[in-house]
């Protein structure tokens, strides 16, 4: 989660567990990615919906979220999430710059989470 305002308005990563047998080209799963703007109640996801990507949450991920200007990319165990814009694969959403100013956090839903090894860290504005 990031550039929370409140409870009710942030950002989010989210990886979400997909129904079904489909495989990635490594063989494992393939879950959902989503970039969603959570509002009062109502997600809506940026770029055009959903990313297939293939992971085991159950298994552990080590989920990386670069924010450079107003563009934020994901990479999940090194393997960089495409979103699909107007059609189109891209390597990062571009956000507006008042969505990104706010609190970061962490959100958990059903079952057990547990984080590790959590780094922010800084680097060179691009």
């Amino acid at each position: 989660v990031f550039g929370a305002r409140d409870p009710d308005h942030y950002e989010a990563i989210v990886l979400r567990n997909r129904p079904g047998d489909e495989k990635g080209p490594g063989g494992g799963a393939l879950n959902n990615v989503d970039f969603g703007s959570y509002d009062t109640g109502i997600w809506t996801f940026r770029g055009d919906g959903s990313i297939k990507a293939e992971y085991d949450a159950a298994a552990g991920v080590v989920l990386r979220v670069d924010v450079r200007g107003r563009e934020v990319s994901v990479s999940i165990d090194g393997l960089p999430v495409q979103p699909i814009v107007g059609g189109q694969i891209v390597k990062s959403i571009k956000y507006p710059l008042g969505a990104l100013r706010g609190d970061l956090g962490l959100l958990a839903s059903r079952g057990a989470t547990r984080f590790s090894e959590i780094r922010l860290q800084a680097g060179d504005e691009r």
